[in-house]
Order: C-alpha cells, then structure tokens, then sequence
C-alpha cells in the first residue's frame, strides 16, 4: 500500500498531512528518510517510523457504537484517576475515542482503531449529523430558537444551521431536540448560554443515524460492516456538501476591447 494510507490507518494524521510530514523528512522507510510521494509499503515486512516512534496499521479494523453514561470521561486515559470510556469496553483490539461528549453528557459514541476513518469524521468539512436530546431549565421563544437554527456568533465565526424543535417535557424540564452539522466544544452548551438559558440535561441520541436506543447507560457493539459501509457514505457526502457550500472565486471581467482609428463598423 502507499506509504500515506499506511500512516492513515496506523492512526497517526490524515492521508494529507501524510503527505506533508513525508515531504518534511520526518518519515524513515527501513531506516532511510523517504521524501517520496507514493512509496509503497509492506505492511507485513517494512519498518515505518515517524519521528523515531514505529508506526502499526491494525491487522483487524473495528468500530465500535457505545452509550457513554453520566460522569465518564472520553479519554483513553486520565491522571486524576477518573472513570474512561476505555474503561467500558473490553476488546482484544486497542480502540480510541473518535471526538469527544462532556463528561455531564450522554450518549452516542464511536470508538475506532481505523485511523483513516477517524480522522475523516473529526476533520471539520465532514462532519455527519448528531441528534441531541436537550433539557432546558426554561421554555425557549419562537424568536429564540429561530436564532438558534440560524446560527450564532461563536469563537469568532457563526455556528453552521441546525434544527431544533420542542418536543415535550421531562418532569418539569422542556425538553428539544437539536440536530448539529459540526462539532465546536461545548457548543449546544455555549449557544444556550448566548440567549441565558441552561442545559439541564444533554443526550446525543445518534450520530449518522446511529442510534443508541437500544443501549444501556454503558453498554456497547461492534458495527456491522454494512453500518461502517453508511458511515463512510455519510462522511463523503458531508465532505462533498461543504464543499459545494465553499465561495467561489470571483469571476475575472472580461477583457476590454478597443477599436483602432478608422476601423471600419463592426460585423453582427
């Protein structure tokens, strides 16, 4: 394979930054610095290093849909000693967190050992769809949520459009249902502090129509081939519908043309 989809599914960047850090001469093929476009490798007898540091490409490619609980952090490991997601799942395979929930939300999660497919879904031009379940601690206007579906200002940029509705209560709570296009931290959070409401609760129910409905708090499983066949789709067409939404350069005027003296009348 080449050497860029190695260091892609070995988890370490994308495909293009591959490319970069291969040009930089940061990447040795069997001790020799390769600067090489293209190179091709074999997984089964090279010696890919970055850096000094060895680069692995799963043998076995997995993705895994977990239901992240209250409280646990997304997090391959912590220094405080606090509850991970890699404490939930117990695999023979090293997976990793693809993104990240607050450690107060819950919900749907991916956990992947498929580097190339996780840094497709954490590049910003593909994200998929996430659906949420919010709890508020106030009834939202009609001029509320309306500016919230048309985005807000944020980190310097206006958020990307989102749908949101109202579709119930929980006890004493409203209780809504957003649907995001992109993953800023903490950004249902932020944009609810922007007009003075508060989350009172925050479940992602799916994410690329990836339900955990019919998940415990906790409980986790591997995707079916077909799942992560949707899953790519997906992250294509998010990747292709961005692209679409990019500006166009500014067509160039059309050059002017000038008669010379004594020219005769043009001909239709």
């Amino acid at each position: 394979m080449r050497l860029n989809r190695f260091l892609a599914e070995g988890g370490l960047c994308s495909r293009r930054k591959a490319d970069e850090l291969i040009r930089s001469g940061q990447v040795k093929l069997n001790g020799e610095a390769v600067q090489e476009l293209g190179v091709q490798v074999d997984p089964e007898t090279d010696l890919v290093q970055v850096s000094g540091r060895a680069i692995h490409p799963p043998s076995r490619r997995v993705v895994l849909l977990l239901n992240k609980p209250k409280g646990v952090l997304c997090t391959v490991t912590d220094t405080h000693g606090r509850r991970t997601v890699m404490d939930l799942v117990e695999l023979d395979l090293r997976v990793v967190p693809v993104g990240r929930l607050d450690a107060d939300s819950t919900g749907a999660l991916l956990l992947t050992n498929d580097g190339e497919l996780m840094n497709s879904l954490l590049h910003p031009s593909s994200h998929v769809p996430k659906e949420y379940i919010v709890l508020t601690d106030r009834e939202l206007t009609p001029e509320e949520i309306v500016k919230l579906a048309g985005g807000i200002r944020m980190d310097g940029s206006r958020t990307k459009p989102c749908e949101i509705e109202r579709i119930g209560r929980t006890g004493s709570r409203p209780r809504y249902r957003m649907v995001l296009t992109e993953g800023r931290n903490r950004q249902i959070r932020r944009m609810l502090d922007s007009i003075g409401a508060h989350v009172e609760r925050l479940h992602r129910r799916s994410l690329a129509g990836l339900s955990v409905e019919d998940l415990e708090p906790g409980q986790w499983r591997v995707l079916l081939g077909k799942e992560v066949d949707r899953l790519r789709k997906a992250v294509r067409l998010a990747a292709e519908a961005n692209a679409g939404d990019a500006p166009r350069p500014a067509a160039k005027p059309a050059p002017t043309r000038t008669r010379k003296p004594g020219a005769g009348p043009r001909r239709a």
